[in-house]
């Protein structure tokens, strides 16, 4: 006898907490069973039309390999690139002065190909350098993707690269990066973006006893974009909890 679960953005209840949206496994019983964590990588989230990149006044790398060096990255073209074989190799980016920051994005050289490994960290005098995040590209798209975090004070972003991973597969130490961009935080140093909304993906099933589904929680801000650092609460309409705890994705 088939077994209807039904749901609506409502039934997935924010807290502030670990990383991103995370694809649920709920396999159906009588009762649903408590759901099995997978990890997911980063996803390309739109960049709202009035959000305008700080402008950086010197990037400088590691190394670089041939012409594709790193002035590459802020010229505006995703045929160029900056590129780097070795495992962290890296690129960093002078602001100027000290901002407040809060997300960066990165278009990723033949970035459906494959997943790249890195790490984003800001400092205040480039010299001692603090992590805000670490994690992959999606894999699934050529354009720039967007990496949000709590906001803090920074003159300098540096972007380490780890190689490039088809799942726990690594297919080479190269990275390679298009287009990079750095956007001012509207938060105070150390405030992540409020939840203003949860998207639910499928929004309705319908399944049998003994069957899995996978299911997706995305966190949302005001403007829509893809938040980082929540944990999800579920409630199912007979009253019983289910929760988990969002990881972020990194090489195994």
């Amino acid at each position: 006898m088939p077994f209807k679960f039904k749901l609506s953005n409502r039934l997935a209840l924010m807290k502030a907490s670990l990383a991103a949206g995370a694809i649920l496994t709920l396999a159906c019983t009588s009762d649903l069973t408590d759901p099995q964590l997978h990890r997911s990588s980063s996803t390309a989230v739109a960049i709202a039309a009035d959000l305008a990149p700080l402008a950086a006044t010197t990037v400088v790398a590691s190394a670089y390999q041939d012409l594709n060096v790193p002035q590459n990255t802020l010229d505006g073209n995703l045929a160029t690139r900056w590129s780097a074989n070795g495992d962290g190799q890296w690129i960093r980016y002078d602001l100027g002065s000290t901002m407040t920051i809060g997300s960066i994005t990165i278009a990723w050289y033949q970035g459906t190909s494959w997943q790249s490994a890195f790490e984003l960290q800001v400092s205040l005098d480039g010299a001692t350098w603090s992590p805000v995040v670490t994690g992959r590209s999606s894999g699934r798209t050529l354009q720039p993707e967007r990496y949000d975090f709590p906001a803090v004070p920074a003159r300098y972003v540096r972007i380490v690269g780890h190689g490039q991973w088809n799942s726990t597969t690594l297919s080479s130490w190269w990275n390679s990066i298009t287009e990079v961009a750095v956007y001012a935080s509207t938060t105070a140093p150390g405030t992540p973006a409020p939840v203003a909304a949860v998207t639910v993906s499928p929004a309705s099933l319908s399944i049998a006893v003994g069957q899995t589904m996978q299911l997706r929680a995305t966190p949302r801000d005001a403007a829509g974009h893809a938040l980082t650092g929540r944990t999800v609460s579920w409630k199912t309409t007979t009253g019983q909890w289910r929760r988990f705890q969002q990881q972020a994705s990194w090489p195994v």
